[in-house]
């Protein structure tokens, strides 16, 4: 694992424990194992390392999620996603804890118009009004549920999880 990557992860565990703000440097050097000259050969400043560990976990993500040409709400898409979730979850966690810092609205605003816009449009759904909601709902959903997954200590399959998610959203009826 590379310094960068050392950095970033120490980042999203410390922030597990303290506000991003009480974060010193230091602190992050230490939970990472690397020189404070390390850090600076990286980044200026703490926001640099926050923005950077976005991506991390973007990537970390796409890494571990095979690319499936499949709707987003079918298994073979579910499966493998809550396969990282239950392997990343204290990073899961942490990042979905931490919306405002993660900047999560540009993350919601690139669902609805990459994944979930098309979907409505094809079952006719087009007012921008309802799809933001509708995707609002079915993101809030999700999230609770793999909350509750992991509350209970991931004792479900992630086939079982992924079919609670299919009935929430009634996918199985149309597919």
């Amino acid at each position: 694992m590379s310094a960068k990557e050392k950095l970033c992860q120490a980042l999203i565990y410390l922030m597990d424990e303290k506000a991003f703000e009480e974060l010193s440097i230091t602190d992050i050097c230490r939970e990472a194992g690397v020189n404070r000259s390390t850090f600076y050969s990286y980044y200026s400043n703490q926001m640099e390392l926050l923005e950077d560990s976005h991506t991390y976990l973007v990537e970390l993500f796409r890494a571990n999620i095979p690319k499936i040409d499949a709707h987003p709400f079918s298994k073979q898409v579910l499966i493998p996603y809550l396969e990282f979730v239950k392997k990343y979850h204290r990073l899961y966690s942490v990042y979905n804890e931490h919306a405002k810092e993660y900047n999560h609205r540009a993350a919601f605003e690139s669902l609805v118009e990459n994944i979930f816009k098309p979907l409505y449009l094809e079952h006719g759904i087009n007012d921008k009004t309802q799809v933001e909601y509708m995707t609002a709902f079915y993101l809030a959903g999700t999230r609770t549920v793999i909350r509750k997954w992991s509350r209970n200590s991931f004792k479900e399959s992630e086939a079982e999880i992924a079919d609670i998610l299919q009935k929430c959203t009634f996918y199985h009826v149309t597919n």
